[in-house]
């Protein structure tokens, strides 16, 4: 015969103000180069898909789809 009563009237607000912070971190944290790779005379920088395309081109097929699935689809 109790009613619930919720502990936080704001907290859904909070949630979508977490979530939509997390989307517009999320794109530039994809869009800017986070791997820099240096042979002998070549400084090359991409971003974390395109280091994931690099290794996979190299053969790291394995490697390449932890480094996708880790740092892309979980987050």
């Amino acid at each position: 015969g109790n009613t619930l009563v919720s502990r936080d009237t704001d907290s859904l607000q909070r949630v979508w103000a977490y979530w939509l912070m997390g989307v517009i971190c999320y794109v530039p944290a994809n869009a800017y180069p986070m791997l820099r790779t240096q042979t002998l005379f070549v400084k090359e920088e991409s971003t974390i898909i395109g280091g994931a395309v690099e290794l996979a081109e190299y053969g790291s097929w394995g490697i390449a789809f932890i480094i996708l699935f880790a740092s892309v689809v979980i987050p």
